[in-house]
């Protein structure tokens, strides 16, 4: 897959300041490959507040569009590939995660291919006042997003 640069993303994210662009990206997205969505709405998720799940999809929805506006054809994503991304994501997370969140991102940043993808979503995570996420948010979204990537990048 082509590399999605920060300015195809900042392009992406500018686009959806009108309201309409997102809920019709959200929408191609739930025609084109509702398996992403259904990823995103898993039982193990319900661990998510509102917010982090309106997070998670924005998140999903750009990172999808990004790829999208680099390949014009994304192929279904099967659920195999989301499940064996998001086992060795989890794995990754939580043998990094113990010493902290910055070291888990280090690991996952480590000659990734897609780091501009990848900084996007560490950047959505950074904790303020604006955006109170929780440290299980944090990691939920964190493998969920990730996972979406490796299997955007397997499946291309």
């Amino acid at each position: 897959m082509e590399f999605i640069s920060e300015v195809k993303i900042e392009q992406i994210i500018q686009k959806y300041e009108e309201t309409d662009n997102f809920e019709k990206d959200l929408n191609e997205l739930k025609n084109e490959n509702p398996l992403l969505l259904e990823f995103i709405s898993e039982e193990r998720l319900e661990l998510l507040k509102k917010e982090e799940q309106s997070l998670l999809e924005f998140m999903t929805v750009v990172i999808y569009s990004a790829t999208k506006s680099s390949i014009n054809n994304i192929p279904k994503i099967k659920g195999l590939v989301l499940e064996e991304a998001e086992e060795k994501n989890y794995e990754l997370w939580e043998n990094a995660g113990k010493k902290s969140q910055k070291t888990a991102f280090d690991v996952y940043f480590d000659k990734y291919a897609q780091e501009d993808l990848l900084a996007f979503v560490e950047d959505s995570l950074q904790q303020d006042d604006e955006n109170p996420v929780t440290t299980v948010g944090i990691e939920l979204i964190a493998v969920t997003t990730k996972s979406i990537i490796d299997a955007l990048h397997v499946c291309n």
